[in-house]
């Protein structure tokens, strides 16, 4: 398995952001992640307050659209 650490993201206080978002708005459906409101490719920040439980397939595709191809290598 992988440490959790390798997925969480900093908030702008540089402090882990994924056990507050579980506590807040909570635990997630199978059909759901946390996104950012506004999105952080539009310039919102990485906040515990910006954090929404949104529905994976339609926040991806929204991400998708507004964001330039980029190929990841592996």
């Amino acid at each position: 398995f992988s440490n959790v650490e390798e997925f969480d993201l900093f908030d702008c206080n540089d402090n882990y952001i994924f056990d507050r978002a579980v506590k807040q708005p909570g635990v997630l459906a199978d059909n759901e992640m946390f996104g950012l409101e506004p999105a952080y490719i539009l310039g919102g920040q990485i906040k515990i307050e910006n954090l929404s439980k949104v529905d994976c397939q339609i926040h991806l595709m929204i991400l998708r659209e507004l964001s330039p191809s980029n190929i990841i290598g592996f």
